[in-house]
């Protein structure tokens, strides 16, 4: 007789919704690491900004109208900083949230799996009672215990 669960379909279900849930949250992540590769590119422009005016100035220049563009462009630049940190933080919540559907759904497998295996233990146990019995019957068959009966 073979061990068959009879929440089998339901564990199944519970396995692609974690799996799913897992893809939306690492997903999500990624999203929250690109937009942290920009805000990191925002400050590497602003630096090679303020180094060309730096070394402009060090170099006896005056300040032209390249450095009055430079300081727009790290004023414009630390606007879409303060916007680009202001979506990540969006999408650190919205992470945050597939972390927390994630961490639902493989409690719910954990479930399934905990209960799937006490009833493969049962079964196993009955199994056992089954053959020793069996046995029995074969041993008090054979020595005609049955018989003197």
């Amino acid at each position: 007789m073979r061990f068959k669960f009879r929440f089998d379909n339901i564990l199944k279900h519970r396995k692609i919704m974690q799996d799913l849930a897992k893809k939306d949250f690492l997903d999500a992540q990624i999203l929250v690491t690109n937009k942290q590769e920009v805000i990191k590119g925002y400050f590497n422009q602003i630096g090679k900004s303020r180094e060309t005016v730096f070394q402009v100035a060090n170099e006896g220049g005056q300040f032209t109208l390249s450095g009055q563009q430079s300081e727009q462009f790290i004023s414009l630049t630390q606007i879409r900083i303060r916007r680009a940190q202001q979506e990540l933080r969006d999408l650190m919540m919205l992470a945050e949230e597939k972390k927390e559907v994630l961490v639902e759904a493989t409690k719910e497998l954990k479930k399934f799996e905990i209960l799937k295996e006490k009833k493969h233990q049962e079964f196993k146990k009955l199994a056992q009672k089954k053959e020793a019995k069996e046995l029995d019957d074969m041993t008090v068959m054979r020595n005609g215990i049955g018989d003197r009966l």
